[in-house]
């Protein structure tokens, strides 16, 4: 066995390259999985459902009836319907749907589509008082208000 030499398949160099390699190779596979899992939607983590989106918060969308009777409350809106000079609907995403009928102190000149700031207390909705107030040629446009809003002010910002 003169002059021949024995020498291992792999070297220990070449054994910890193909160590490194291996691992980063696995990692890479592992993170390719992962990424194609997720994107996917391959149902690692069960079925997914189609949810409706909501907001996280409940829309208030009833600010008038939580308000108590007597309390000032402040409204920025848009005039949906002037039925006299002293009374006209207001709506808003935070008021109920019919909106909000507004008895202003004071002749104002509004259009539909006006925005409007109304600073005023809230109280029952009172028919007589309406009436007496504005004089609307038919009481049939006010039907459907539970409460409403004596205004002490109305700014038209139109």
């Amino acid at each position: 066995m003169d002059g021949f030499v024995v020498r291992p398949v792999f070297s220990t160099e070449l054994v910890i390259r193909m160590s490194v390699r291996v691992r980063r190779s696995w990692r890479r596979f592992l993170m390719l999985v992962i990424l194609v899992a997720a994107t996917a939607g391959c149902g690692l983590l069960g079925p997914v459902e189609a949810v409706e989106p909501r907001p996280s918060r409940p829309a208030a969308n009833d600010t008038i009836s939580r308000s108590r009777l007597g309390a000032e409350l402040v409204v920025t809106a848009i005039v949906a319907k002037p039925i006299t000079t002293e009374t006209f609907v207001v709506k808003d995403a935070d008021l109920p749907k019919v909106g909000l009928m507004v008895l202003a102190g004071d002749g104002v000149d509004l259009d539909v589509h006006d925005l409007v700031t109304v600073r005023g207390r809230v109280q029952l909705f009172d028919l007589g008082r309406v009436t007496l107030r504005s004089r609307p040629a038919d009481t049939a446009v006010y039907t459907g208000f539970d409460r409403m809003l004596v205004a002490d002010e109305v700014r038209n910002w139109s």
